[in-house]
Parts: structure tokens; sequence; C-alpha cells
């Protein structure tokens, strides 16, 4: 349906709004329901199917930015009161109602986790996948009980790609920097052509040098650490690499399993180093 620019009694920032019919149970509240793409994990793939805006309003520390118009810099607390009150001015709200709903709440802070799209760090998992299903259908590998493998199968014939940042305060740091020009405004870090990855500061500093020459700058690298599934393939090839093998290993989930394995066999062009005729999987693995 065509994008139709509706009235906007607050008076924030906002796209033309799209009306999409064939999303919302017309039975449940008033019929019709905000899209948010960039605050709701669902609303992220409505998105995309529909080619919407994603608008971020929310800062880091809970505050809303620039798009939230006249509420930038107030509390999301704070704002959902004011706004309330607002359209009861206005003589726009109806009525409120409790609706039951799940509330993800943080379990180190017990504080309400607000949805963010953020840049992250991504690994392409195809390929990787196709080479851990190669092995297992060609024998190479057996799959342990044999009921596993069409789970084995089922997971990585759907994969999807693999994030690999985590906003933690231990892990290995990711080995990537962005650029930042002196005399100039700092760029989008959103934008894949300002960062640098290195092993070390000075090879990162030696590329950026490469593709930059005869500009001023600085480097900072990125806050974010590897997810620790990630980790585990990098030890086992580090493991081959020092002759220190593995008498037998078994995977505890498909899950884990379904990633560390592609990832091993990419570094070392080989199967991992456990038994090949060993591997088996607990009943309770998760997506």
């Amino acid at each position: 349906m065509p994008s139709k620019f509706l009235y906007k009694p607050l008076n924030v920032t906002i796209a033309d709004i799209r009306l999409i019919s064939d999303y919302v149970d017309p039975e449940f509240g008033t019929g019709a329901v905000k899209i948010t793409p960039a605050h709701d994990f669902n609303d992220f793939n409505l998105g995309k199917a529909h080619n919407l805006p994603f608008i971020n309003i929310m800062n880091d520390d809970g505050t809303l930015n620039e798009n939230a118009g006249k509420y930038a810099g107030k509390g999301r607390w704070d704002t959902r009161y004011e706004v309330t009150a607002e359209l009861e001015k206005l003589g726009l709200l109806v009525k409120k109602e409790d609706n039951p709903m799940k509330v993800p709440i943080c379990n180190r802070s017990s504080d309400v986790v607000e949805p963010l799209i953020k840049p992250q760090w991504w690994m392409k998992m195809d390929s990787l996948a196709e080479e851990a299903l190669k092995v297992v259908r060609n024998g190479e590998i057996k799959i342990r009980p044999e009921s596993a493998e069409k789970n084995y199968y089922r997971w990585l014939e759907s994969i999807q790609d693999w994030c690999l940042s985590r906003q933690l305060y231990w892990g290995h740091q990711i080995p990537a920097y962005f650029v930042h020009f002196e005399g100039e405004q700092a760029g989008d870090q959103a934008d894949d052509a300002l960062w640098i990855t290195g092993r070390t500061p000075e090879e990162a500093q030696a590329k950026a040098e490469q593709k930059w020459p005869g500009k001023k700058f600085t480097l900072k690298r990125d806050e974010d650490v590897l997810d620790t599934w990630y980790d585990f393939p990098q030890l086992i090839h580090q493991l081959r690499l020092t002759r220190v093998g593995f008498p037998r290993v078994f995977g505890h989930s498909l899950h884990w399993d379904g990633r560390r394995k592609p990832t091993t066999w990419r570094l070392s062009s080989q199967p991992p180093p456990w038994r090949r005729d060993g591997i088996s999987f607990s009943s309770g693995w998760r997506e």
C-alpha cells in the first residue's frame, strides 16, 4: 500500500507512515499497531520485508535522541508519561487498558532491556555451513545418535549469518579500528569504509597509512569483544598447530557445534580433531 502522511499530534520527527494491512489482528484492541523496526525484533523483520525506514529514537543511556523532537534528552520512562498526558490534553486518548506482554529484563541489572540497532561484526555462514554439511553427507563424519542427524541438517541448511560482537567487559577485543581524520567531523561507525582490521595496532596503522596516504588520523579500536563461541575454533586451530589432539570430545549443543565446526574447518581445511565416528549431541539443543 502506498505511503500516507498522517496527522502528527506530538510533532515528533517521523517519516511518511505506510499502512500495512496483513499484519495486525483487527479484533485486538483498536485493530491498529505502530511498527518500530529499530526497536523491536519482530518489527525489524517486518521493516525489512516492507522496506520501512529504521529510525532509532534512543541513546545508549536510555534518554531520547534528536529523532524524538521536543522529547529529546528526556528519559524513556518520563517520556512515556508525558506522551500519555499530552494525548489526554489534546482529547486524543480514548482509553487505557492493561495488556499482558513479555518484557525482557536484564539478569544483571534487573532493568528493562530496550532493543536498539547498533553496528555489529558478522561472519557470513552459508559457505562455511556447506563444508560442514558435505563431510556428514559423504560419511567422513557420522552423527551419533543417528536421530540427531536431521536436526544437524535442519540447523545448517537454514543457518543465518553469525553476529560476533558482544558488548561485555571481558573477552577477546575485536581487532578492528575506526578512523578519525584530523580536522574533520567524526564519521558514521556504520560505514565499513572507515574501519581497518589488523592483528596488531601496528598492522592496522600500516594498513590505514596505505589506504589514506598523506592524511592525518587517529585509530580507535572497537570496544566490543568476540562472541565466546567464536573463540572455540581459534583454540582448536591453535591446538592442531601445536600438535595437541582431542581423544574424544562431545558437543553438548547443536547450536554451538553448528557454528564452531564450520569455522574450524575454514581455519584448518580439516574437520575438528575429535573422533570422526563419535560426534554426539544431547537432546536438549536449542536455537
